[in-house]
C-alpha cells in the first residue's frame, strides 16, 4: 500500500481526498506494465478512494461525478439486482472487478423490471477518472487489462447461466460457491473461506432457487462435510469449502462436455 492510503477512510460513498496507487494495490495491473518502467507509472496511475458502507445501495447507483471512467473494487463486495416478473436475480461484483453503477437507466430491461444495487460488504473502491486512458495509453496493457475487466463480467454471467442449468439444487450452490472461492476464497487451516456473509435469500437470488430449496440444500451440504460454517465479523456467517471441489461436479461437468445424450 502507498502510504497515501494510510490514513482512516470516510464514510458515505464520497471521495476522501487520497489517492491510490493502482500499481501497488492491483498486481493484475502492475504486471501490465514492464518492470523496468514500473516505479514511474505507479507515481502517475492513481484513482480517488471512495468507500460505502453495508447496506442499501441507492447511495452507490446516484454517484456519477462527471469525468468518472469507472469504480474498481479493492476490498469489500456488493450485489446487482434484477426484479422481473415477480423474481429477483442477483449478480455478485468483488474485488477486481469494473462497474459503473450509475448507468442503471442504461440497461436494456423491460418497463415493469427493476434493476439496483445492494452493499453487503463495506466497499473500498478506486474512482477512476477519464484521464486514466491517457496517461495509461503509455503502457498499452493497462489499458487492456480495463478493457478486459469491463469484458469480463458478462463473461462470468455466461459461467452463471450454465451453473444454474444445473437440475440439483444442492450442485448448484455448491458449483457457485467453487467459483466464488476461486475468484475471491482465501486458504485457511479449515479451508477456502468465502470472504462475505450471506443470507439463505441471497444465495438463492445468486444461483436461481427458492429460499427453502436453498436451507435443504445448504443443510445437506454441511451433513456431507463439502460445506462448513465459520463466525464473522459482527455475528455474521462465512462459508468454508473444506477440501479440494469435489469429484462429482468435475464428473458432471465432463459430462456435459459430450454433448446432448442421442436417443
Amino acid at each position: 500500500m502507498s502510504t497515501d492510503e494510510s490514513e482512516s477512510g470516510g464514510q458515505g460513498g464520497e471521495a476522501d481526498g487520497r489517492y491510490l496507487r493502482l500499481l501497488e494495490i492491483d498486481d493484475e495491473l502492475a504486471e501490465t506494465v514492464p518492470l523496468a518502467e514500473r516505479d514511474v507509472a505507479k507515481g502517475q496511475l492513481t484513482a480517488r478512494l471512495v468507500t460505502f458502507s453495508t447496506g442499501d445501495g441507492e447511495e452507490l447507483v446516484s454517484y456519477a461525478p462527471p469525468g468518472c471512467l469507472g469504480l474498481i473494487v479493492i476490498e469489500g463486495f456488493v450485489t446487482r439486482n434484477v426484479v422481473f416478473a415477480g423474481r429477483k436475480s442477483r449478480e455478485l461484483i468483488g474485488p477486481g472487478d469494473l462497474l459503473r453503477p450509475w448507468d442503471l437507466e442504461r440497461d436494456f430491461l423491460p418497463p415493469f423490471a427493476e434493476a439496483g444495487f445492494t452493499v453487503i460488504e463495506d466497499l473500498r473502491l478506486a474512482h477512476l477518472d477519464r484521464s486514466i486512458l491517457a496517461l495509461g495509453g503509455r503502457w498499452p496493457g493497462f489499458v487492456d487489462e480495463l478493457i478486459h475487466r469491463a469484458i469480463d463480467r458478462s463473461r462470468w454471467l455466461a459461467v452463471r447461466l450454465a451453473i444454474s442449468s444445473a437440475n440439483r439444487v444442492d450442485e448448484r450452490l455448491l458449483l457457485f460457491l467453487w467459483h466464488s472461492a476461486g475468484r475471491w476464497g482465501r486458504m485457511t487451516q479449515e479451508g477456502v473461506l468465502l470472504p462475505f456473509s450471506f443470507t439463505h435469500s441471497m444465495l438463492a437470488e445468486l444461483v436461481g432457487a427458492r429460499r427453502a430449496t436453498i436451507t435443504t440444500a445448504m443443510s445437506h451440504l454441511r451433513k456431507t462435510g463439502e460445506v462448513a460454517l465459520t463466525a464473522g465479523a459482527g455475528g455474521s456467517r462465512r462459508i468454508v469449502l473444506p477440501g479440494e471441489p469435489p469429484e462429482r461436479l468435475a464428473a458432471t461437468t465432463r459430462a456435459r462436455r459430450k454433448g446432448p445424450r442421442r436417443g
